[in-house]
């Protein structure tokens, strides 16, 4: 019975502490098709692979029900080598299906436009954006919609400590004007 009960309190509180919205997630196999075509008609390597990326622990801030939870936080991020360019293996950051779609989409064409290695994760990205929208304005309103999405789904600046205050002002004000942060402060947390 207790192991019974554990079970279920278990898969209760994980799915509570679960960010995701899963109702809305987009998996790699619906897109791989869709983006590799938009990866390699932007520029990308014709030759480049286009996978999942597993997932890996992240050192960032989690809510008191993830803590209790117990879950590791692991997090797909998009990267890229000289073989691949490898994507989350499923998305459900936004309530809204085509935004996570939208998001794939996004990766790819960032990941055909990059042709070096960053200096600064925040400002190299921020340049990227900027020269995507430059090379092709009809990804504008795409970039905004994701953009105010995410932004939205940040946590309120007013809750955070100090220390991460500065930070988290910074990248909303990144994501919503590219190329209009050159300082991001130090935290202990990754954003």
């Amino acid at each position: 019975m207790e192991e019974w009960v554990g079970g279920l309190w278990h898969k209760y509180i994980t799915r509570k502490a679960n960010p995701e919205f899963d109702h809305a997630r987009v998996s790699f196999d619906e897109v791989n098709k869709s983006v590799g075509m938009i990866f390699r008609a932007l520029g990308g390597h014709a030759v480049k692979r286009i996978e999942a990326a597993t997932g890996r622990e992240y050192l960032s801030r989690r809510s008191f029900l993830q803590k209790i939870s117990g879950d590791t936080q692991l997090v797909s991020l998009a990267w890229q080598d000289e073989e691949s360019l490898r994507l989350p293996e499923s998305l459900a950051l936004f309530n809204d299906k085509s935004l996570n779609y939208d998001l794939y989409i996004w990766l790819a064409v960032l990941a055909s436009q990059h042709t070096g290695c960053f200096s600064h994760w925040a400002t190299d990205n921020q340049l990227l954006v900027v020269d995507v929208l430059k090379k092709f304005p009809a990804l504008r309103n795409r970039y905004t919609r994701l953009a105010q999405a995410f932004v939205a789904s940040r946590p309120d600046v007013n809750t955070l400590p100090n220390a991460e205050k500065e930070m988290e002002q910074a990248i909303v004000n990144a994501i919503l004007t590219p190329g209009s942060v050159t300082e991001f402060p130090m935290v202990n947390f990754a954003p």
